[in-house]
């Protein structure tokens, strides 16, 4: 018996060392599976449209429009047919290289404000193809889906991307906000999970060893 439990100890312990690698390595290949997935879904199929957003930073209107374009609501209905791209124009206050950048991209801003007759003197100001949307109304956000869907609808040679366009014409590069790192935790819950349950056996046995010596 003593040579048994001693024998499923180490089973046991063998099995919680492999298992976390095995679902690491499982996690890798089923990226790998899924970009080349992609790659070739990619081929003929619509791309998402851009959805340029101009903001200030601490502009109650632009985090409303940020908070509308980040909802879980919007994101399952249409995360599919839009990329968000912001660019980010008020002074930062002791911040002089986030003050440049803001000040480019209000530059750029202007430019396509003058490319498109549009009014950008006030932001948010958000430009998705050729429409042009100023300010956030929460009562309104058909509109910009409507845009969105517009653009989207459109073969991909007739789309209509303004920024490269404007960014090439007048000179002025603008500097978009990094985009968040999303972080798939599957994997790692997966190894928390086993090595939870591999403590507790080993706690088991421990206990169920002690209690036969006693």
């Amino acid at each position: 018996m003593k040579k048994f439990l001693n024998s499923l100890l180490i089973l046991i312990l063998m099995v919680g060392v492999m298992l976390p690698t095995l679902a690491y390595a499982e996690g890798e290949e089923d990226k790998e599976e899924e970009n080349t997935e992609e790659n070739i879904a990619g081929v003929g199929t619509s791309e998402p449209v851009n959805v340029y957003l101009f903001r200030g930073e601490g502009c109650p209107h632009c985090e409303e429009a940020l908070e509308w374009f980040n909802s879980d609501s919007v994101k399952e209905k249409y995360g599919e047919y839009f990329k968000l791209i912001k660019y980010q124009t008020w002074k930062i206050e002791g911040d002089e290289e986030a003050t440049a950048d803001a000040n480019t991209n209000s530059q750029l801003m202007s430019a396509v404000g003058e490319y498109l007759e549009a009014d950008a003197s006030g932001v948010p100001f958000i430009v998705i193809g050729k429409n042009v949307y100023s300010g956030f109304d929460s009562s309104d956000t058909q509109t910009l889906i409507d845009y969105i869907m517009e653009e989207y609808n459109k073969p991909e040679d007739e789309r209509i991307n303004v920024i490269p366009t404007v960014e090439e014409s007048s000179g002025i590069k603008g500097i978009a906000d990094p985009e968040p790192v999303e972080v798939d935790t599957t994997v790692r819950d997966v190894i928390i999970v086993i090595s939870f349950v591999v403590l507790i056996a080993g706690i088991v046995f421990v206990t169920v060893k002690a209690r036969k010596g006693e």
